[in-house]
């Protein structure tokens, strides 16, 4: 939603568009002695946004300024001195544009400024109806905007004229090169028909704008008189231009009429007649749509138009001789120099804090991990008291290990022999495994135990006393798996019965 409002000595015209539509179309007359900008809060429909203000008082200067050819930086030096003397906290606001189309000669600089308490006026009226100050700058920018919306090219004279003035914006090369506000309007000629019907002023108003090509001459004839004094004014308004452009031979090809005070039958035709250009009007609706009941926007929407500046400045990508650029320009100054630097010292400051908070964060956290860990129940005395009994219940395993080792030892040769002993039992059979004992030792030796085993075995059927050996041996080492070798040693050989002395070995086992 953008937003536009043309302040006028008489009424508030405000345009608001969206999306390329118009939504809003409204003129809030003023009373006479009436504040505008207070007026301006109660005339913004709601959510309004931003608002682009074009005003023409006593409080906005426009200027056309020469200077000699220089460097963009040291031009705006200038200029902004020119218009700003200084730039200190109380100097006007200002923006302004070089004049494009002159060459390498002298700049010709076009520029406005508006007093700053104006500018805080308005922001404050926005600021109560929930908007905000976006643009500031004189109608006749709005006017020419409006112009070449409506495809205007080339040199041209625009002319706006009002009850009390009229703004004109002169165009070369489709540029805008001077912008200039004449004291003279149609007043003159509404007060002319007031005094010769003896009518008051707004019947004298309503008669004027009904006037047709059947009305009375006299009445004709005033409006053709009023219309040449303006006409003079604009002729005046071209040789100003020139001497200001200090350009002799641009002469407009045309003059874009708007207004109110246009509107008049034959005024147009008799500027046209007055001032030797053609006059015509233009239509700065043509790019818009309108979300406005048709009827509404067929009254409004007659030609010349009073709402030629708001439109302008409604669909103005840019507006031109806004003096709330002299802001930006200020504050994008201050954020490449000093802005930067406070950031920079407001963010090591800040570097700074944090970096002791974090530092008293980690003191604090090692505190409550000295206090956690330290003292009579913290967790480094609890761990060392499990650490000494761990290590003394180990000593006491060990000391048991050692213990029943010894004990282990001690009856071990006693053990192994019994166990032998019941294997051999086991082991021995009359018919399969004739076998019989008759010495057993058991000896002790260092990492084991060996037991050598003498007796005899017999032949018995059809095994032979070698086959009852070798079952013996292979019963004893599955009877008893402990044994990991069985020695033979010879022993002499009789006829019935096979002696044998065999020696086993044991390893030691842990306990």
């Amino acid at each position: 939603m953008t937003a536009a409002v043309e302040i006028t000595s008489r009424a508030l015209r405000l345009v608001v568009t969206e999306d390329g539509s118009i939504t809003h179309l409204r003129s809030i007359p003023l009373d006479a002695g009436a504040d505008p900008v207070q007026v301006l809060a109660g005339a913004l429909p709601a959510k309004c946004g931003g608002v682009r203000i074009l005003v023409a008082n006593e409080d906005v200067l426009v200027r056309m300024l020469i200077q000699p050819p220089c460097p963009r930086e040291r031009l705006d030096r200038v200029i902004g001195f020119e218009m700003t003397g200084g730039g200190d906290g109380e100097s006007p606001l200002a923006d302004w544009m070089v004049v494009p189309g002159f060459g390498a000669g002298d700049f010709r600089v076009l520029a406005v400024a508006v007093k700053r308490p104006l500018i805080q006026r308005l922001r404050q009226s926005l600021h109560l109806a929930g908007a905000r100050l976006e643009a500031v700058s004189h109608p006749a920018v709005g006017l020419y905007h409006a112009w070449r919306s409506a495809g205007g090219m080339g040199d041209a004279l625009l002319a706006d004229v009002g009850g009390t003035s009229t703004h004109l914006a002169v165009v070369r090369q489709d540029e805008l090169a001077l912008v200039r506000t004449l004291p003279v309007g149609m007043d003159t000629l509404v007060s002319q028909v007031a005094e010769m019907r003896s009518l008051v002023p707004t019947e004298a108003t309503r008669l004027v704008s009904q006037l047709r090509g059947s009305s009375p001459d006299e009445l004709q004839h005033l409006v053709k008189r009023q219309a040449g004094q303006i006409a003079v004014a604009l002729t005046g308004a071209v040789k100003f231009a020139k001497a200001q452009l200090q350009v002799d031979d641009w002469q407009p090809a045309a003059i874009a009429l708007a207004g109110a005070g246009a509107q008049i039958h034959g005024f147009v035709e008799a500027i046209a007649e007055r001032s030797g250009i053609p006059a015509k009007p233009f239509n700065p609706f043509a790019k818009l749509g309108s979300a406005l009941p048709s009827e509404e926007m067929d009254r409004q929407a007659g030609l010349p138009t009073p709402w030629a500046a708001a439109l302008g400045a409604v669909q103005a990508q840019r507006l031109l001789l806004d003096a709330l650029a002299d802001e930006r320009r200020a504050a994008a100054r201050f954020w490449a120099t000093d802005g930067i630097l406070r950031t920079a010292v407001a963010l090591a400051t800040l570097l700074v804090v944090a970096a002791v908070s974090l530092n008293e964060m980690a003191i604090h956290r090692a505190a409550a991990d000295v206090e956690r860990l330290g003292g009579s129940t913290g967790l480094v005395t609890t761990a060392e008291k499990d650490l000494a009994e761990i290590t003394r219940l180990e000593a006491q395993l060990g000391r048991d290990a050692a213990r029943i080792a010894w004990l282990d030892g001690e009856h071990r040769t006693s053990r192994i022999a019994a166990e032998v002993l019941a294997a051999i039992a086991g082991i021995q059979h009359p018919e399969k495994c004739p076998v019989a004992i008759t010495t057993y030792r058991v000896k002790r030796q260092a990492g084991g135990a060996q037991v050598e085993l003498e007796g005899w075995a017999q032949s018995a059927g059809r095994l032979r006393t070698s086959d009852v050996l070798q079952t013996f041996e292979q019963g004893l080492r599955s009877a008893y798996p402990p044994i990991t070798a069985i020695e033979e040693r010879p022993q002499p050989i009789d006829r019935d019965r096979q002696r044998f002395h065999l020696v086993l070995s044991l390893p030691d086992r842990k306990p």
